[in-house]
Parts: structure tokens; C-alpha cells; sequence
């Protein structure tokens, strides 16, 4: 979603739009916003906490609500 947040890539996918255009909103909303990308090599408990929810909601067959970016 960083991508498509500075407007280097398009939303295409519809699950992920509604997500985008949250947070467009709500950076609108300040007076500032800064975006920054952290590889997930180096923000390795983000990563852990998102493998979990993904394995989670695969074990119950349903679609993951957490995207991991990076």
C-alpha cells in the first residue's frame, strides 16, 4: 500500500481500496503526514504479528483482514 499511498502505483484490488481511501482521509485530515516504508526484514514483529493473523483466519477459512506491506 506504500506505493499506491505516494501515487506510484494504482489501487486494484477492490479489497484493498476501501483501506487505501481510509487512509488517504485520514492524512488528509492533518496537518502533516509523513509515509515511511520499513522492509520487513527490518521490522520483524509487524511481520511475526501479520503471519499469525494470516495463518489464523486461513485455519478458519476465511479471508485474511490484515495486508502485509513490504
Amino acid at each position: 500500500m506504500f506505493n499506491q499511498i505516494r501515487g506510484t502505483y494504482k489501487v486494484k484490488n477492490e479489497q484493498i481500496k476501501p483501506l487505501y481511501d481510509e487512509a488517504i482521509a485520514l492524512a488528509k485530515s492533518c496537518k502533516r503526514v509523513e509515509f515511511k516504508r520499513i522492509p520487513r526484514e527490518e521490522n520483524q514483529e509487524a511481520d511475526r504479528l501479520a503471519k499469525n493473523v494470516l495463518k489464523s483466519k486461513a485455519n478458519q477459512g476465511d479471508r485474511p483482514d490484515v495486508f502485509v506491506i513490504g
